[in-house]
């Protein structure tokens, strides 16, 4: 585990989308699909929770059902999100070019201490962001170890919670 994390990080992944209900690939909707209604109570739950935590800096992938999920969560904070590209999802043409965007980010991400990160992403985003803060290394094989949508990966010191808003 990496002891010298000098941020903390409140992590989430869109609301569920049609493709992330039916676990089958965006293809040609990457960029356009949409949140379903139904998940978004989860959404909402989240952004009661996250009214009490103090964020410096609001960061949200660029794509359709990040920024649908991350207003969601503003008008409930009122945390207001700036698209970030790097967040956006796994489509580099290769692990090994994923990978290098990944640990740019988390160079970007730390280069400040003593910040509180509330981030909007992607499944493969969330994994690489689990992996590369708490251990350092990230492979292929933990590419789909993310959580599902509806849930907050919270990193403090080096240590992963989740917790799920789901439930109704």
């Amino acid at each position: 585990m990496l002891t010298s994390l000098r941020n903390n990080y409140y992590i989430f992944r869109h609301g569920e989308t049609i493709n992330s209900k039916n676990d089958v690939d965006y293809g040609d909707k990457e960029y356009v699909r949409k949140i379903l209604p139904e998940g978004i109570p989860a959404i909402k739950k989240l952004g009661e929770y996250l009214k009490n935590v103090q964020t410096n800096r609001n960061l949200t992938s660029e794509l359709l059902r990040c920024v649908q999920t991350s207003d969601i969560v503003s008008g409930i904070t009122g945390k207001k999100f700036e698209k970030y590209p790097l967040l956006i999802e796994y489509m580099d043409n290769s692990f090994a070019g994923f990978k290098l965007r990944m640990k740019k980010l988390v160079a970007e991400l730390e280069s400040k201490e003593d910040l509180t990160y509330l981030i909007c992403t992607h499944g493969a985003v969330i994994s690489a962001l689990k992996y590369l803060l708490t251990t350092g290394k990230y492979e292929e094989q933990n590419l789909m170890d993310y959580p599902k949508t509806g849930t907050l990966m919270i990193i403090e010191n080096g240590k992963v919670d989740l917790l799920d808003f789901n439930t109704p």
